[in-house]
C-alpha cells in the first residue's frame, strides 16, 4: 500500500477511535468560550461573530482541517443568551459538518451570575473511500464509494462569572448517536461519546495598563486519557494580548491577540508539537476573526458588571 492510504488509515481509525477526542481541537478556547459551553453565549453586552481556521500537524497528509463560525447575543430584557455555532472537520478522507442553535438564562447568584445553557443540532458525518490509495484497487476487503450520515446531537452547559474569575462547566454529544458507514464489501460502525470541558480563569491586574489573565480548561471523553491546557495572557490596554499554554501531553501553543477599531479583532496560534509525533507533524496553526458590536445597558437595574475578559 502507498504511504498516502497509511497515513489516511492513520487518522480515520486512530484520530476517530474512542481513544481519542472525537471533537476537534483548537487552541484559542480562551477567545471563544461559546465554541464548547453553550451557557457563554451572550455572556457579554454585545452581539459576537468569530470566524476561526486551524491546520492540525501541518504537511502531514491527510491531517485534520477545522473551520468554526459562532455568532452569538445577549437578550437584555429576558436575561437570556443565544448563539448559533457552524464546524466543519475534515480528517483524511473523512468529514464532520455540524450546526447547532444555543440559548441559555442567566440568573444573580452570590457575587455573580451564573447562566445555564442547552444546545440542540445536526451532525453530518462522510466518508469517501474512493479518496483511499490502495495497493490492490480490486481488493474486496478495501470499501468503495462515498457514504454520508446525518444524526442529531445536544450539549449542556453552566457558566459562573464574577469580577475577577469564572469557572465553566459543559457536555459536548450528550445524545451518543450511533455512526454506520456501509461500503462495498464491508460497513463500519462507531458511536459519539459525551465530551466534557471544565474551565476556569481570572483576571489580576498588575497596573494601570497590564493585566494578566491565567486560565485552565480540562477536556475529558470515554476511553481517552484526560487533556488539560494551563496557560495565562498577558494584555495591554484591553487591546493587545499574548500568552502561552501547555497542552498536556501534546504541545507548547503560543498565541497572540490585537484589537482595532475597537469592533474587530484577530487572533494567532502557533503550537510545537512535544509528543512523539513532533518528529513527523511538529506544528499546528490556528487564526482567528471576530467581530463584535456593544449594545447599550438596559434600562433596568442591573444584577452585575462582570469583567469582560479579553
Amino acid at each position: 500500500m502507498s504511504k498516502k492510504f497509511l497515513h489516511t488509515v492513520f487518522f480515520v481509525l486512530v484520530l476517530g477511535s474512542a481513544a481519542a477526542q472525537q471533537l476537534p481541537l483548537f487552541s484559542q478556547y480562551s477567545f471563544n468560550r461559546f465554541g464548547f459551553n453553550p451557557a457563554y453565549a451572550g455572556n457579554k453586552n454585545r452581539v459576537e461573530a468569530i470566524v476561526t481556521h486551524r491546520n492540525h500537524m501541518l504537511n502531514f497528509p491527510g491531517a485534520p482541517t477545522t473551520q468554526q463560525f459562532t455568532v452569538s447575543a445577549p437578550w437584555q430584557a429576558k436575561y437570556m443568551g443565544f448563539g448559533l455555532r457552524v464546524l466543519n472537520d475534515k480528517i483524511g478522507v473523512t468529514n464532520h459538518v455540524s450546526v447547532n442553535a444555543a440559548a441559555n438564562y442567566f440568573i444573580g447568584f452570590g457575587e455573580g451570575k451564573l447562566a445555564m445553557g442547552l444546545e440542540f443540532g445536526m451532525d453530518q458525518y462522510s466518508v469517501n473511500w474512493d479518496q483511499l490509495e490502495g495497493h490492490d484497487a480490486t481488493d474486496p476487503s478495501q470499501p468503495a464509494g462515498a457514504n454520508s450520515i446525518i444524526v442529531p446531537n445536544a450539549a449542556f452547559g453552566l457558566f459562573y462569572t464574577t469580577d475577577n474569575w469564572y469557572a465553566g462547566y459543559s457536555i459536548q454529544n450528550m445524545v451518543g448517536s450511533r455512526l454506520s458507514f456501509q461500503g462495498a464489501a464491508n460497513s463500519t460502525t462507531s458511536s459519539q461519546y459525551m465530551h466534557h470541558y471544565i474551565n476556569a480563569g481570572g483576571v489580576k491586574q498588575l497596573n494601570d495598563n497590564v493585566q494578566l489573565e491565567p486560565f485552565l480548561l480540562i477536556k475529558a471523553v470515554y476511553a481517552a486519557p484526560w487533556q488539560m491546557d494551563l496557560g495565562t495572557y498577558f494584555v495591554y490596554k484591553n487591546a493587545y494580548g499574548a500568552g502561552i499554554t501547555y497542552r498536556s501531553g501534546d504541545a507548547i501553543v503560543f498565541s497572540a491577540k490585537l484589537e482595532f477599531l475597537e469592533q474587530i479583532y484577530v487572533g494567532y496560534s502557533y503550537e510545537m508539537r512535544i509528543n512523539s509525533l513532533s518528529a513527523y507533524a511538529s506544528t499546528s496553526h490556528e487564526i482567528m476573526l471576530g467581530y463584535y458590536y456593544k449594545l447599550l445597558e438596559p434600562a433596568r437595574k442591573k444584577i452585575i458588571h462582570p469583567r469582560y475578559y479579553f
